[in-house]
């Protein structure tokens, strides 16, 4: 049985780790075509990774298994993904409780395990502590059914710049009646979250700060983001 610790990385050769890891799986293993794909130095970093936080999961070894990125509307730079998603469709609520996943993806001897449920889970821990009310993803047809299962509903199609068709999809994460119907596994976070009457604090300290969009991640204290939004769970 595999254990992973999970991680939202912001040092600088944490993130190379992790910008190489994409380009191993997209470039190397899928040829899937990258716009901000550095060919030279064999790393995928694009603007969202400014202001976003990355998850990743770290084998035993220390090595990257697993990795998403969870971005805040409030936080900019989700001008794409505002038109692609139809991010106002939630009316006032965006940008202010708004986010939006993507580039989850699982190394090929990972897939079939639990890391992409684990890595949800903390995708959707962490809005919770950051205030998020909507979740919003996009995937190819396969992973819909994932999607589902944890209570996210499928809204439109659209065509993304880089990957084609992919299905749109968004969750109410605070809605305790939906993620309870759909039996997703996401009822044990947000219950978990209500007991405690404070943000849930396993992976995630509460921010003190005034978090603004900034190319430097070296001072944030969250020192700790199936292809959401633009990855899926590649190659599952």
């Amino acid at each position: 049985m595999s254990i992973w610790r999970l991680e939202v990385v912001t040092a600088n050769d944490a993130l190379d780790a992790l910008y190489a890891f994409r380009y191993r799986i997209y470039v190397e293993e899928m040829a899937r075509p990258q716009k901000y794909a550095d060919h030279a130095k064999r790393r995928i970093c694009d603007p969202l990774d400014d202001c976003g936080y990355n998850i990743v999961a770290l084998d035993a070894a220390g090595q990257i298994s697993g990795c998403v990125r969870v971005n805040l509307a409030r936080d900019g730079a989700l001008d794409y993904y505002s038109d692609l998603l139809g991010l106002k469709a939630v009316g006032a609520e965006h940008p202010a409780t708004t986010s939006v996943c993507t580039r989850l993806m699982i190394l090929p001897e990972h897939r079939g395990t639990t890391l992409a449920t684990r890595l949800s889970c903390a995708s959707f821990e962490l809005g919770l502590n950051y205030g998020v009310v909507w979740n919003f993803l996009d995937c190819n047809d396969h992973l819909v059914g994932f999607f589902a299962r944890m209570g996210y509903e499928r809204t439109h199609t659209a065509i993304h710049e880089e990957y084609g068709r992919v299905n749109v999809m968004r969750l109410n994460i605070r809605d305790y009646s939906r993620l309870r119907a759909t039996g997703s596994i996401f009822q044990k976070n947000l219950e978990r979250y209500h007991r405690r009457q404070r943000p849930v604090d396993l992976l995630f300290a509460q921010p003190t700060f005034d978090r603004s969009c900034s190319p430097s991640r070296a001072d944030d204290p969250c020192g700790e983001s199936t292809r959401y939004a633009e990855a899926a769970i590649a190659g599952s």
